[in-house]
């Protein structure tokens, strides 16, 4: 299976990443899966998996991210509190804003859209913690 796709699916990543965005940004589920490429709708029951596993993913990978990206970025200061709220206020945008201060030092960072980045690290982790 290609990186940019999860083990048995069709559908990239970022494909995904872009319909959860738009469900971010209040788009209900019909609406946010409609016209993703000319002429593709995502069906509303397969965007809501996809909310339910990539909520999950992220709420699981946010502290391994966030530590990822201090290891590779000692300097990176990340706003907490109000700030954090003034810079996002949910979760994907505020891991969506942790990658762009990524991309900002070391250019197209990894070229992985932010899903799959948090894919590998689940991977990585759930390799990491066999047997």
């Amino acid at each position: 299976m290609p990186s940019f796709c999860r083990p048995k699916h069709t559908i990239a990543n970022e494909v995904q990443e872009v319909v959860i965005a738009r469900l971010d940004s209040g788009e209900p589920l019909k609406a946010a899966g409609k016209e993703i490429c000319p002429g593709v709708t995502i069906d509303k029951k397969t965007v809501r998996r996809w909310k339910t596993f990539w909520t999950t993913t992220m709420v699981k990978q946010e502290g391994v991210f966030v530590g990822q990206a201090l290891t590779l970025l000692p300097a990176l200061v990340l706003p907490v509190g109000e700030a954090k709220k003034a810079v996002a206020d949910s979760l994907f945008k505020w891991l969506s804003y942790i990658r762009r201060q990524l991309s900002g030092v070391f250019g197209n960072f990894d070229s992985a859209g932010l899903f799959t980045l948090l894919l590998r690290l689940h991977l990585s982790m759930a390799l990491s913690s066999g047997p």
